[in-house]
């Protein structure tokens, strides 16, 4: 086939895309705007799921008689190849970043197997990121402490724990019963004997006034018999005789029962006393394992930004704050404690008075004016009043005017983040805008590379990119499909999708369709979802550049030699 033929029927092909006629199923070798090109590494439907890597690999599984298959897609061989070591599994896990963790977790009858990207097993990963000396674990619904090693140095014995420093915790053991006094028991034996003497006592009147009613009956049955002899022909009214049988029936049954029918004469129901209940919280070093039983507060809780200071509450609207000792630095008695730094404590005595600042001793540093008070970092204090926010240092100065309208926080480095007239900016310290007030959420990638804009569209949530010294590289054009790896990222502009860098070049074109992406910047996991979710076909692509063909180099022609004349 000649040249010329070749890139017409590219041309035709890339046209039929561009028009959505060629669905992402058929993308075999389509090409791209002279610089990348997807090409298939599975049929369309050929695994149910896929988990994608950097290094361009990739786990998957296909179903093979009834039972999930596992396979790697090896990078260097261009091709999957079966795990020789297969799992019994009915489900799987996967973070879906390609940046998150790598490991797949598969569920199988309550029980967990973990694989790692090769395929192999490997000891179940901890709970908590990064390699902090001591870490929470959780067992059998109660929570323990681990060290770095894994090794456990506090049991799982606790409702729940809360870290406070990296070796200091605190610990819920849930509630116990409040243990009476020696004066509260003898009263309490003391009232127990006199309630005993008084029903030994009833329970001798009742005893002597069965036998006085006895003895009343049974003269009454004297009486009433030499009555009868004396008028034998004088009968009784059949009423008279019933109220007879009824009395005299009544007396057999409470003499047989031992009852007495003197409502003085029953016995009161003895009165259970409930037990008391108190919660009980532990401030737990991790590294002696020593402990310090708190049983005086209702709740215990960290402090965000404090390693030293713990909020200790007797109830709801009665805070205060404690060490890590046990002991008490400010009195519970004020409806919110918060600690700003070692020295610097905020506090609020009633919900409709404001926030005043004190030291250790209790005086008064900042007298009350601020509706609200957080901790910002170890030398300023975010404040807000009447709706507009601002940071001040700890001697109450203002750094920042309270004129923005939501709170400030730390963004990246030297940059805040807050918002104006309901649209998030950023901001430097000196209040310097960086990003202008207009976007509706702000963030930044997962490598913290570039700053993330959005805005809402007629297409939906579009993303700009600025870089962290606040220059704009492309505006609010597309929606953003997947996470940026290697400057390059899958989007949409509401018809098409795109392999587009972060300045808004075009690197390739995808075509249309509904698709979900995943992108490891080699591969593409596109999932087709036109036909809804659960008819759902999943096709896996790898991105390779464009082979530029070479002109053909033209042989210089032979001249001739000269015929001599």
């Amino acid at each position: 086939m000649k040249r010329v033929t070749k890139k017409t029927i590219a041309s035709i092909i890339v046209f039929l895309m561009v028009m959505g006629l060629i669905p992402i199923e058929v993308l075999a070798e389509a090409k791209v705007q002279n610089q990348k090109v997807l090409v298939p590494i599975s049929e369309p439907g050929e695994f149910v799921d896929a988990k994608i890597y950097l290094d361009g690999s990739a786990m998957a599984y296909k179903i093979e008689g009834g039972k999930k298959v596992l396979y790697r897609y090896d990078p260097k061989q261009d091709k999957f190849l079966k795990l020789k070591n297969q799992y019994d599994f009915d489900r799987w896990y996967y973070s879906s970043s390609v940046y998150g963790y790598e490991y797949i977790e598969l569920y199988k009858e309550g029980k967990w197997t973990y694989i790692d990207k090769e395929g192999n097993k490997i000891d179940p990963p901890r709970t908590e990121e990064g390699k902090e000396k001591f870490y929470m674990f959780y067992d059998n619904g109660k929570y323990g402490i681990k060290n770095a090693e894994g090794k456990t140095v506090i049991e799982p014995i606790y409702e729940y724990i809360e870290k406070v420093s990296d070796k200091h915790f605190i610990a819920y053991a849930g509630q116990e019963i409040v243990e009476k006094s020696d004066g509260e028991e003898e009263a309490k034996e003391d009232k127990e004997t006199t309630e005993e003497d008084e029903k030994i006592e009833n329970e001798n009147s009742q005893e002597q006034a069965t036998e006085d009613e006895e003895d009343k009956e049974d003269s009454t049955e004297e009486d009433a018999s030499s009555e009868d002899e004396e008028a034998e022909d004088i009968e009784p009214s059949d009423k008279d005789s019933q109220v007879e049988e009824t009395e005299e029936d009544s007396a057999d049954e409470n003499q047989e029962d031992g009852e007495v029918t003197d409502e003085n004469e029953y016995e009161e129901d003895e009165i259970t006393e409930e037990p008391e209940y108190i919660n009980v919280h532990y401030i737990i070093n991790a590294e002696t394992k020593k402990k310090v039983k708190l049983t005086n507060y209702y709740d215990v809780r960290s402090f965000y930004g404090s390693n030293k200071y713990v909020e200790i509450a007797k109830n709801y609207e009665n805070r205060g704050i404690g060490d890590l000792k046990g002991n008490e630095i400010i009195e519970p008695k004020y409806v919110d404690a918060l600690c700003l730094s070692d020295k610097l404590f905020a506090v609020k005595e009633a919900w409709d008075k404001p926030y005043k600042l004190i030291d250790l001793d209790g005086k008064v540093v900042v007298e009350g004016k601020y509706d609200e008070v957080a901790y910002f970092s170890d030398k300023l204090i975010m404040v807000g009043k009447e709706g507009k926010y601002g940071l001040i240092d700890f001697s109450g100065k203002v750094m920042l005017p309270l004129k923005y309208d939501s709170n400030i926080s730390s963004f990246h480095k030297n940059l805040l983040k807050t918002s104006q007239n309901q649209k998030e900016g950023l901001i430097d310290f000196s209040g310097n805008i960086i990003v202008p007030f207009k976007y509706y959420y702000i963030s930044m990638d997962y490598k913290e590379e570039y700053i993330l804009a959005r805005v809402d569209s007629k297409i939906g949530i579009n993303t700009a990119i600025y870089t962290k010294n606040g220059e704009e590289l492309q505006k609010a054009k597309y929606q953003f499909e997947s996470e940026i790896v290697q400057d390059t990222l899958i989007a949409n502009d509401g018809s098409n999708y795109y392999l587009i860098d972060v300045y808004g070049n075009v690197l390739g074109d995808i075509g249309k369709g509904k698709i979900l992406f995943d992108y490891s910047g080699k591969l593409v996991r596109a999932v087709d979802i036109s036909s809804g979710f659960e008819n759902r076909i999943m096709t896996l692509y790898k991105v390779v550049d464009q082979k530029q063909e070479k002109p053909k180099e033209e042989k210089p022609k032979e001249e001739k030699p000269k015929e001599e004349k």
